[in-house]
């Protein structure tokens, strides 16, 4: 398994980790968002539109501002991956993802 501990350039640029990655690979990442409703549901839906049935751990911040999430997910290449990354990104409430 492959730990995907690292940013994404929001402009397209080629990840040079993740061209070292053989795909298809399991991935894990973690996104930040602000606590927003159904925020879970459009998450679920960027892998769904996908084709990916990832494994969601969600964890609340204290205040229950923040929630975050961990995936695991099996890519098949490195443009679904740029993909999904990309659309978690532009999901409102979005903090960071590393």
């Amino acid at each position: 398994m492959h730990d995907h501990d690292h940013p994404h350039d929001h402009d397209g640029e080629n990840c040079e980790e993740c061209e070292r990655k053989e795909f298809p690979a399991d991935i894990i990442f973690k996104a930040v968002y602000r606590n927003l409703p159904f925020i879970l549901d459009m998450v679920r839906n960027i892998f769904s539109e996908n084709g990916i049935t990832p494994r969601i751990e969600t964890k609340m911040s204290r205040t229950s501002k923040y929630i975050s999430f961990t995936f695991t997910a099996r890519f098949q290449d490195e443009v679904q991956l740029n993909r999904v990354c990309g659309a978690l990104s532009g999901v409102e409430g979005f903090t960071t993802m590393f």
